[in-house]
Order: structure tokens, then sequence, then C-alpha cells
């Protein structure tokens, strides 16, 4: 159960990067008449989904020094 709480908390950070690069490298003006709305869109929730990556990374660097 806990590998799958990871993966819950891990998984949207590496998807919305995903797609950031794919409207970073194919913009569609879906949203309004600049092409890269979507691609900030992107990075914006990508950045807002860091901190369970932060986390991780600094517990499992407790658990190794401990």
């Amino acid at each position: 159960m806990r590998i799958f709480y990871l993966i819950i908390n891990l998984a949207p950070a590496p998807l919305f990067f995903l797609g950031f690069m794919l409207s970073l490298f194919m913009p569609a003006a879906i949203c309004g008449s600049w092409a890269h709305e979507m691609t900030v869109m992107w990075a914006v929730m990508t950045m807002a989904h860091l901190s369970p990556w932060l986390l991780w990374f600094q517990q499992r660097n407790f658990a190794r020094d401990a």
C-alpha cells in the first residue's frame, strides 16, 4: 500500500512536465490567441506539484543518514 501511495503522490509532476514538453514542441492555440498559453499552464502545474518530490528526496536522504 505504501508504494501505491507514493506513486499517487509523485505521479502528477512528471505527467504535467510531459504535457509541458508536448505543448512546447507542438503548440496549439486552444485557449486563446497566444500559442503558448497551455505551455505556461503546464509549467505552472509542474511547479505546483513538485513539493511531494522535494519531501520524498528529503526523507530518502534522512533515512540514509540514520
